[in-house]
Formats: structure tokens, C-alpha cells, sequence
């Protein structure tokens, strides 16, 4: 259910209240945990937002909460096969605000941009020690990959058939699981302690895109684009995915993530990182 409310040609005030559900899958079966049966997925969602438009500038706010009930997460483990295990987490929420603009003062040139500032939260969060038996609370936690800061970043160039675009992402830090800590200790070969990350770790990448549209009818096809996309050109090094498995325990009275599956990260975390700079080349072809 919602509410639009056009103020004038160039103010827009909208509200929305949404219900969804969603029923576990296979999956959620087969790779649970004994103890617990999947349940449906539930979603109060509550929206508010504003946009302003005219002919050169378009830009808008949207406020959401997401309140759910147990909604299914990503744990940070995999499955024996290497998929990623989602389970129910009873009492979560997202909340936040997404902005967006896009400014266009010339024909040939624009800049868009968008934004989102959240907070993404397990409310209640338990965790079971390494005996196996023993449970601790956590309180509220971080939801795992899921960032605090992301921000998108376009600049459009376009002159006949030619077109440029440079595009920019930032992504800021994202745990690997649903516990908030940020590393777990461990043992390298000769025994000594060591601290492995539980976090993908947060990246500023830039790409460029140019292409050249032309027609073809004088082959009897329409037209064609030629293109090349230039990707991460800055070279950042960073993770895109990751898991995660640590096992947790009672030290001096704190509570710690440690790995006491094998040395150091092998069986309790492992990264998948993204390629360096890299290019690709293409061609459309309309008939």
C-alpha cells in the first residue's frame, strides 16, 4: 500500500508500507543445522522518499526500514559442495536512506550519482562455544555482507556515435559473519598465535567504458557498436566474496572467535579475490 503525492511538476512526495514473504528452500534443509527446522521469511517494510526533477537535474531521498522476522542470512559457511549456507535469524532489520542524482547541463554530458548509508543489524544474536553445548549472547550484531557505505559514481560522455563513461564504486567494510567480530585467532606451523581477518575488507574501484555506435545499413544491417571497457584501472586489490567458520570460546572472561579446525585460515576462512586491472573488447551487431 502507498501514497504519491505530485506537490508540482517538480516536487514528489511518496510513502509505501509492503509485506513479503518467503518460504525456505531445499537448500535451506539440507544444509541446516539438526536442531532447527527453516521457517517462512517474513517482511514488514516501511518506505518514505522525495524527488525533485526538471530539466537538467534529477535527485531524490528515500528513507526505508526493513524489519524482519526470521529472515534468512548468509552465515559465512559453505555447504560440502562450496554453496553459501543461509539460516534463519529470527529478529533482524535493515534500515537506512538512498540518495540519488543525476545532473545533465549539457547535451553531451551527465553525472550521476547514488549513495546509501544503513544499518544492518541481528537483534539477540547467539552463538554456541566450542563444547558444543555452552550458548552466549552477543547482543546486536552487524548482518554479514552487508555494508554500512556504499557509493556509485558516473560521468557520461557522449559526442555523435561516440560515448565515454567513467564509473567509480566504493564499498565499505563487510563481515564475513553475523557475530560483529572482526578477526578470530589462530596458530601458524610453529605454534604461534595469529589473527586471521573475518572481513572483506572495503575498496574504492574505477572503470572506463568507450564505445562507437555507427550504422550499417549500407551492408543491409541496422547499425553496430565497437567498444572496449577498461576495469579496475587504479589496480585495487581487494576481496569480492569470502567465507567463514570460526568456532568461539571464553578467554579471561571475553569472548573470542578462534579457529581450532587447522593452521592458520585453511578449513575455517578462505577470499576470493578480484582481478587487477583488466580489459575487455566488444562488438553488437543489429540486423
Amino acid at each position: 500500500a502507498g501514497l504519491s503525492w505530485q506537490i508540482d511538476r517538480n516536487h514528489r512526495l511518496y510513502g509505501s508500507f509492503s509485506v513479503a514473504h518467503k518460504e525456505p528452500t531445499r537448500n535451506n534443509y539440507t544444509d541446516g543445522y539438526f536442531t532447527e527446522h527453516p521457517k517462512a521469511e517474513r517482511l514488514f517494510d516501511y518506505e518514505l522518499g522525495y524527488t525533485f526533477a526538471n530539466s537538467w537535474l534529477h535527485a531524490g531521498a528515500n528513507f526505508y526500514y526493513m524489519n524482519y522476522k526470521n529472515q534468512f542470512v548468509l552465515t559465512g559457511e559453505l555447504n560440502s559442495i562450496g554453496e553459501a549456507v543461509t539460516r534463519n535469524l529470527e529478529k533482524t532489520y535493515r534500515m537506512g536512506v538512498e540518495l540519488e542524482a543525476a545532473w545533465k547541463p549539457v547535451s553531451w554530458f551527465q553525472w550521476d550519482a547514488n549513495a546509501t548509508w544503513s544499518k544492518n543489524r541481528a537483534k539477540d544474536m547467539m552463538v554456541t562455544l566450542e563444547d558444543g553445548e555452552t550458548k552466549a549472547s552477543l547482543g546486536e550484531t552487524p548482518l554479514s555482507f552487508s555494508p554500512d557505505f556504499i557509493f556509485n559514481n558516473i560521468l557520461t560522455f557522449q559526442y555523435a556515435g561516440f560515448k565515454g563513461a567513467i564509473q567509480s564504486q566504493y564499498v565499505s567494510d563487510q563481515y564475513l559473519t553475523n557475530t560483529g567480530f572482526k578477526e578470530m585467532m589462530c596458530q601458524d606451523e610453529n605454534g604461534n598465535t595469529t589473527y586471521e581477518t573475518l572481513l572483506l575488507k572495503k575498496h574504492f574501484t574505477t572503470n572506463i567504458d568507450l564505445s562507437y555506435h555507427f550504422s550499417l545499413k549500407k551492408l543491409g544491417m541496422k547499425d553496430a557498436t565497437v567498444g572496449v571497457t577498461l576495469y579496475n584501472i587504479f589496480d585495487s586489490l581487494y576481496d569480492n566474496n569470502g567465507w567463514a567458520a570460526p568456532q568461539y570460546r571464553m578467554a579471561d572472561g571475553k569472548l573470542i572467535a578462534v579457529n581450532t579446525w587447522n593452521v592458520r585460515d585453511m578449513d575455517a576462512a578462505g577470499f576470493a579475490p578480484s582481478a587487477p586491472f583488466n580489459c575487455m573488447a566488444h562488438l553488437s551487431i543489429n540486423f
